[in-house]
């Protein structure tokens, strides 16, 4: 279980949100020079490693493959309120994640 919020952004497409992820095979998808960013916010009352507070940057909506039917968010930063959270993020999804103090006010 989680509380969880999202804001999206239209985003101007930029060397800022570039992906450049041959590897996974990321593209950054955007029409007229814009994609879909915003800010994601997540308490975890649950996890593996217990609760914690995660707070995203999503720099733009990337396919993988130019595949539509896997569309998902590119975040390009990553902030969490725990050393295990951020350390359990970089072991099993291969993603950075910086320790901060999050205090979220959840609606």
């Amino acid at each position: 279980p989680a509380d969880a919020a999202y804001r999206a952004v239209p985003t101007k497409r930029s060397e800022g949100n570039a992906i450049n992820d041959k590897d996974n095979n990321l593209t950054l998808l955007s029409i007229g020079g814009k994609t879909l960013g915003g800010l994601f916010a997540i308490e975890y009352l649950d996890s593996p490693i217990g609760p914690y507070k995660e707070v995203a940057v999503l720099a733009g909506l990337v396919t993988k493959g130019y595949d539509l039917f896997r569309v998902g968010a590119w975040a390009s930063h990553i902030f969490v309120d725990k050393p295990e959270a951020a350390e359990y993020g970089k072991r099993y999804w291969g993603l950075p994640a910086t320790v901060v103090p999050i205090d979220l006010d959840m609606p």
